[in-house]
């Protein structure tokens, strides 16, 4: 059997929400995001959820030499 994930039942803090946040501005998946808070990949889903957190990576812009029309 896998054993749990370290955050296993602990409450969620402040800090951890701000670190989902910093973290998925930077572009991280989400699977490494949620081994780095120790939490399995389905809580953070649900608390993200919860909380308003959208775990959608960033948007890239397209850089001026690839910009069909200009």
């Amino acid at each position: 059997m896998a054993k749990p994930p370290t955050s296993h039942g602990s409450p969620w803090t402040r800090q951890d929400f701000a670190m989902i946040r910093k973290l998925v501005r930077e572009g991280i998946p989400t699977r490494k995001i949620a081994k780095a808070l120790g939490r399995t990949l389905a809580a953070l889903y649900m608390r993200a959820s919860n909380e308003g957190i959208s775990l959608a990576r960033p948007k890239r812009r397209a850089s001026k030499s690839t910009r069909v029309g200009r």
